[in-house]
């Protein structure tokens, strides 16, 4: 399903188009997939040096780009996407609620159990639960691949540490975060490396109490957060934790956004104040800055058993450097009105947790009791912080978050070579002077769902038929206990 990219046409070949009017057959123009060999210089020293003012600063478009569409075709395909997003997920509940019973059935007879077989039974029923779960949510990754297939069909153009990221069993994942269906394409991306039961989503609370797919995301164990340093790091070392010490060997693709939110002209407004509030001088223009915390929490939970943390930037084909990918990739635009991107290019870095900031040992309670000033501010954040970290984890966070920091400007200045070359960079980036880049591994992954995918999906679809007349049952037996 994957292959090596091949020559594309230079991005003066290819002009993309900004606001396409067509019905939901008719594709906007793609942005080129790569840039002339000749030009591979010119991307590394562009990432290194992109200036905030070597492209246009991103602009609302949205009265021009919204897609013309037949009334007819915009609501036959909002209602196909409804009923094969909402039909598939609910058969998924109905077959991921007995799973329960995986969980509850050890706690009867736990008390006739000697205290040391007590936790060594739950786990072990435990991760029967968590293998049951994990296959309910490869046929949901199977079920995005459908999707994008049917209604999106595009490729993943993937550059970087490819090979790394498939082998990878267990790891953390950061991306940037431009349109609601980012998430999607990111499933596809672990689709792609083997893992599309293994996603666990770091996501808003409110997300929870979704119809259906809310109950279907607890199940998948995501991390819903209430934006509260202290009830977020209960929630994140409760969930993570238990998978850590009963599940230690399952895989684990645990991805978050850094950003905490779409980069739109309101949340970047929002970012910049809170840079001037905080004295940072650091200014993207295609990214928001990050708040660390959560991500810190994580692999601070994670380590040493995760070693592990790739960086994931997205950039989305078809648009100008002026365009904003939230307003043009609107849900309804993609999915209703037939305009998506054609291509969706990730440029994935791996680094060992171990060598960065916060993580490498640099920072203890010795160093920390040493330098005066700066343990009198972590006490006082501290203190702030209601608990949730304590002196050291807040100097450590304090690197960290410092060292995400220059991650997304990283991120910022790949995405304006992004725009000026119409792919990310096949070579190594930020090399030291005098010595050679090597070249980067490009993959182009057909987003085409595979006999399995479709076997599982199918599978699910068909059991709708005896589960409903299943649950009736019980239904009207409970009902009859008590009429």
């Amino acid at each position: 399903m994957s292959s090596t990219a091949p020559s594309p046409p230079s991005p003066a070949q290819a002009a993309p188009t900004a606001a396409p009017t067509a019905a939901p057959t008719a594709a906007p123009t793609a942005a080129p997939v790569a840039a002339t060999p000749s030009s591979n210089a010119n991307v590394v020293n562009g990432v290194n040096g992109a200036s905030a003012s070597s492209t246009p600063e991103p602009i609302s478009v949205l009265p021009t780009s919204k897609p013309v569409v037949p009334p007819f075709d915009y609501y036959k395909n909002a209602a196909f996407f409804v009923f094969l997003t909402m039909y598939t997920t609910t058969a998924l509940v109905l077959l991921q609620i007995p799973a329960l019973l995986l969980v509850a059935l050890p706690y009867p007879f736990l008390f006739a159990l000697a205290p040391e077989k007590r936790a060594e039974t739950r786990d072990v029923f435990y991760r029967a639960f968590k293998w049951y779960i994990r296959w309910t949510e490869s046929v949901f990754g199977s079920l995005v691949m459908i999707i994008i297939n049917l209604i999106t069909p595009s490729k993943l153009v993937i550059t970087g540490d490819t090979d790394a990221l498939r082998d990878q069993v267990q790891s953390v994942l950061i991306a940037n975060h431009q349109i609601y269906p980012d998430w999607l394409y990111l499933w596809s991306l672990a689709r792609y490396t083997g893992h599309h039961g293994d996603v666990k989503i770091m996501l808003m609370s409110v997300l929870r109490y979704l119809p259906i797919l809310g109950v279907g995301m607890s199940f998948f164990e995501f991390i819903f957060l209430e934006r509260s340093l202290r009830k977020d790091r209960r929630t994140i070392v409760k969930l993570i934790s238990r998978q850590k010490e009963s599940a230690p060997n399952l895989p684990l693709w645990l991805l978050l956004f850094p950003e905490g939110t779409l980069n739109t002209p309101n949340n970047r407004a929002t970012s910049r104040a809170y840079a001037k509030k905080e004295d940072i001088t650091d200014d993207p223009k295609y990214v928001i800055l990050p708040k660390a915390s959560g991500l810190f929490m994580c692999c601070d939970v994670l380590y040493p058993k995760i070693n592990t943390l790739f960086d994931v930037t997205v950039g989305y084909g078809g648009l100008r450097p002026e365009q904003i990918p939230y307003e043009e990739y609107l849900v309804s635009n993609v999915y209703f009105s037939g305009q998506y991107p054609r291509e969706v290019h990730l440029h994935v870095q791996s680094f060992d947790l171990s060598s960065l900031p916060g993580f490498d040992g640099s920072i203890t309670a010795e160093t920390l009791e040493k330098n005066a000033e700066l343990a009198k501010r972590c006490a006082a954040q501290s203190e702030r912080s209601n608990g949730a970290f304590d002196k050291l984890a807040i100097a450590r966070k304090d690197v960290f978050s410092d060292w995400v920091r220059q991650r997304f400007m990283h991120k910022d200045a790949l995405m304006d070579t992004f725009y000026k070359t119409g792919q990310f960079p096949d070579t190594e980036v930020g090399v030291p002077a005098g010595q050679t880049a090597k070249p980067l591994k490009r993959v182009v992954f057909d987003q085409v769902p595979d006999v399995s995918d479709w076997v599982a999906v199918g599978v699910v679809w068909i059991s709708v038929f005896y589960t409903v007349p299943i649950y009736w049952r019980i239904a009207m037996l409970v009902l009859g206990l008590f009429w």
